[in-house]
C-alpha cells in the first residue's frame, strides 16, 4: 500500500516539475534590454513587434511614449507624465 502512494507522490512530482519547466522555458516571453540612456527596448519573441521607449523632459516634467519599431507608428497617441 505505501509503495502506491510512493509511486502516485512520485508521478505528481514528475509531472509538475515537467510542466514548471516547460512553462518557464517557453520562447513567447517578452524581455527588456537596454539600448540607451534615453530609450529601452522591449521585443516580443512571438511576434517581432520591437517596441523603444523614448523619454523627454519639458519645464521639468518628464514624460515617455512608446514606439513601435516594427511598424513605425507611435504605441501611445500622446506624451505621458512619468511624475
Amino acid at each position: 500500500m505505501s509503495t502506491r502512494r510512493f509511486a502516485r507522490k512520485l508521478l505528481f512530482a514528475a509531472t509538475l516539475s515537467a510542466f514548471l519547466v516547460l512553462v518557464c522555458l517557453h520562447p513567447s516571453y517578452a524581455y527588456m534590454s537596454a539600448t540607451g540612456e534615453n530609450e529601452c527596448v522591449i521585443e516580443n519573441m512571438v511576434r517581432g513587434d520591437v517596441i523603444i521607449i523614448k523619454y523627454k523632459t519639458v519645464n521639468g516634467i518628464h514624460y515617455y511614449r512608446r514606439w513601435n519599431e516594427t511598424q513605425g507608428v507611435w504605441v501611445d497617441p500622446y506624451w505621458i507624465p512619468i511624475n
